[in-house]
């Protein structure tokens, strides 16, 4: 309990509801009512908003009671067992936690060369940390190398709390001398998303003093563009090169420009061997990089056939879905469309902005000054190649949400709400259980559902690029 309000693996920070979900699904996507700090007050341990500004925050004194609770424990507990390889492995994150790293470093030799039963955390990669917010970067340089070559980097799923402190320092100190074999390679294996902070994020490690120059990220970018393969590896290793890639473009332009002529001759090469799909890749790299460069490639003329194409996909699967209307039956909102048979659908297109979201059916229930939205989508993936298959493909895991607020531009999630998508046939139903909404309708007895499919993405297209169409609502 000391060395969870200490801070021992998270930082002492957690998110946090303040109320129950009805389902777990609904907890997984709904809001979070913020940050909280745990805090050890007597023999309790408490949640406190992680906001300055909160009459009810953790102090510098009763983090410091926490600590030094937390290392006289692990101090009995050396005494106690003397032999266990384990005792001094805690003990070296009391000493951390302190700020006496020497004593760590102490610490974690001895749980080496006792040997620790837990496979959660290795002394070394501990060991890697704590080098490194010494400044000794030529060593941690030297451990990094080594656990990367040992595969540490490789496990994550119950070990990543322990996994990603370790390998955001491997990240930042493989970026710094422009290492893009074991970065491609670390980036590739490992999934969580807290060890691309330091290196694409700008927020590195607390203690890293050391500055990435431009060139090393550079360096690291044009490595990765060169792989022949569509991506960089993982979603995350995608979200990382997006980052890096948006840091670039405070850049002068002659330092992006190397960048960019490596993408637009990718880009040409791609199109001359009937490759689209890696052609459009990177094209939506180079709108992270210099969306002015991109603009370009967008309307020049050898890029012509890809916007036409993708233009087609999208009208194509826009006249195939027929909104069929709402009802109303106890708490239970239930939206249908009809997608009629075709060809496959396409998403990932060139023609969608990275991160908007493509095939996206939407209701719309407007009372007064208050709108209710329920949604479900298919997220554009950044960089991620086209990809096709039937409307069930395209909603697969997808998990639709509701909204609501005074307007599009100010909607929140609506807590406690059920909401799911089912598609049976050639039809396709949202559903959400929810007695606000379901009363306000019978209140309101609204005639008509607001019904949309968006195969476009940007709310600015010009009218009638989408079609929104109004179909009744049925109470039962």
């Amino acid at each position: 309990t000391q060395g969870l309000a200490a801070g021992l693996w998270t930082g002492g920070i957690v998110w946090g509801a303040r109320r129950e979900s009805n389902t777990f699904a609904a907890f997984l996507t709904g809001q979070s009512d913020g940050l909280f700090r745990m805090v050890l007050r007597g023999d309790t341990l408490a949640y406190v908003p992680d906001d300055p500004k909160s009459t009810d925050s953790v102090t510098a004194a009763e983090r410091a009671r926490a600590v030094a609770a937390f290392r006289s424990v692990t101090a009995r507990w050396q005494l106690a067992t003397p032999g266990m390889g384990e005792a001094q492995l805690l003990a070296a994150r009391a000493h951390e936690l302190a700020g006496t790293l020497d004593s760590a470093l102490l610490a974690l030799r001895a749980a080496d060369s006792l040997g620790v039963e837990t496979t959660l955390e290795v002394p070394a990669a501990r060991r890697l940390v704590i080098l490194g917010r010494l400044g000794r970067f030529a060593e941690a340089r030297r451990l990094a190398d080594s656990l990367h070559d040992a595969g540490y980097f490789r496990g994550f799923g119950l070990r990543s709390p322990f996994l990603s402190d370790p390998a955001s320092w491997a990240v930042q100190l493989f970026l710094l001398e422009g290492d893009t074999v074991r970065l491609a390679a670390l980036f590739d294996a490992y999934q969580p998303r807290t060890v691309h902070y330091a290196a694409c994020y700008g927020t590195p490690s607390r203690g890293f003093t050391r500055t990435v120059t431009d060139s090393a990220r550079v360096a690291v970018a044009r490595a990765w563009l060169a792989r022949g393969a569509i991506g960089v590896g993982s979603r995350r290793a995608n979200e990382c090169l997006r980052e890096l890639l948006s840091a670039l473009r405070t850049l002068p332009d002659a330092a992006r420009a190397p960048l960019g002529e490596q993408l637009v001759s990718a880009m040409r090469g791609a199109l001359t061997a009937g490759d689209t799909a890696r052609a459009v890749w990177r094209y939506h790299v180079t709108v992270f990089l210099d969306t002015a460069l991109a603009g370009r490639v967008r309307e020049s003329e050898w890029y012509a056939p890809v916007r036409a194409d993708a233009e087609r996909q999208r009208r194509e699967s826009e006249a195939r879905v027929t909104a069929l209307g709402a009802e109303v039956a106890g708490n239970t909102v239930t939206a249908s469309w009809r997608v009629d048979a075709g060809p496959a659908l396409t998403w990932n297109r060139p023609s969608t902005p990275p991160y908007t979201v493509e095939h996206r059916f939407v209701v719309r229930f407007a009372f007064g000054d208050e709108l209710w939205l329920l949604s479900v989508g298919r997220f554009q993936e950044p960089f991620a190649a086209p990809a096709s298959g039937t409307i069930e493909d395209v909603l697969r895991g997808r998990l639709p949400w509701l909204l609501t607020g005074p307007s599009d531009d100010s909607l929140r999630t609506v807590q406690g709400a059920s909401v799911r998508v089912e598609v049976a046939g050639d039809t396709v139903r949202l559903i959400a259980s929810h007695p606000d909404l379901a009363s306000r309708l019978r209140a309101a007895r609204l005639a008509t559902a607001d019904m949309l499919f968006l195969p476009c993405v940007e709310r600015r297209l010009p009218n009638g690029q989408c079609r929104r169409v109004e179909r009744p609502i049925v109470y039962r």
